[in-house]
């Protein structure tokens, strides 16, 4: 349950970003709200699901020892995408994200 709980908030992080990029509406505070809490809880949960994958000996629940042993592919593509925001800001450099924040909208217009 409480690994249902993690991936909802997870969803609802990359929701916050997502519309943060396509609609331009300033959800980022949320955002990085939400990766302070959403982070730490996302370990101790994957560290969970690894002991109880790891630990389960009983016979009559093979598909749940499974989906917790798998939750160890979830912690490793989680560990790449959480950090992919603050890797590509890192890529594009201080500069020219000030240079696109600061630029005036009415520059793009071809009219």
């Amino acid at each position: 349950m409480i690994c249902t709980i993690w991936h909802m908030l997870e969803w609802i992080r990359w929701t916050l970003l997502w519309t943060t990029s396509l609609v331009n509406v300033n959800l980022v505070p949320a955002f990085y709200a939400l990766t302070v809490l959403d982070v730490p809880l996302g370990f101790i949960i994957s560290l969970y699901g690894f002991i109880a994958g790891m630990t389960s000996g009983c016979s009559t629940q093979t598909e749940r020892e499974r989906y917790l042993t798998l939750q160890i592919l979830c912690f490793c593509l989680y560990f790449v995408i959480a950090l992919a925001p603050f890797i590509f800001y890192k890529i594009q450099g201080i500069e020219k994200l000030h240079e696109d924040f600061l630029k005036d909208p009415d520059d793009d217009d071809d009219e």
